[in-house]
């Protein structure tokens, strides 16, 4: 557990002291925990101080992901002089119904339209060597 916490050292400049902390023991217990994932179950598997209210403040605080990917991905699989690319690939779900979050009108390429439903991206680095 502790090279995973060293591991994830290079984002610390992005995080608060206490965001980093609370971070650092909420890995921690969801890599402890079995069976279904919660907040609760994550407050109750952390060391003492970390109650249910405390990994709700966690989630809820705002957190620059996209830049804690690339400082993970740069400092640990990133070489000087390397050449990557940069794939992407979407999926269109279909979605019945108006109210729910996220469902908007996306182009479905095996429908050869624009359907109700929900877009996901995924993009990964590649390495061409």
């Amino acid at each position: 557990m502790p090279e995973m916490i060293l591991a994830t050292s290079c984002i610390a400049c992005y995080l608060t002291k206490a965001q980093f902390k609370q971070m650092s023991h909420i890995m921690v217990a969801m890599l402890c925990m079995t069976g279904r994932v919660t907040m609760l179950g994550i407050g109750r598997w952390t060391e003492n101080g970390y109650s249910y209210r405390t990994v709700q403040r966690w989630f809820a605080s705002k957190i620059e992901w996209g830049a804690l990917l690339w400082a993970v991905v740069e400092a640990h699989l990133v070489k000087a002089g390397g050449t990557y690319l940069l794939a992407a690939d979407e999926v269109v779900v279909s979605k019945a119904g108006k109210r729910r979050h996220g469902v908007g009108r996306f182009y479905s390429s095996m429908v050869g339209r624009p359907i109700g439903g929900l877009s996901f991206v995924a993009m990964s680095v590649v390495d061409v060597e």
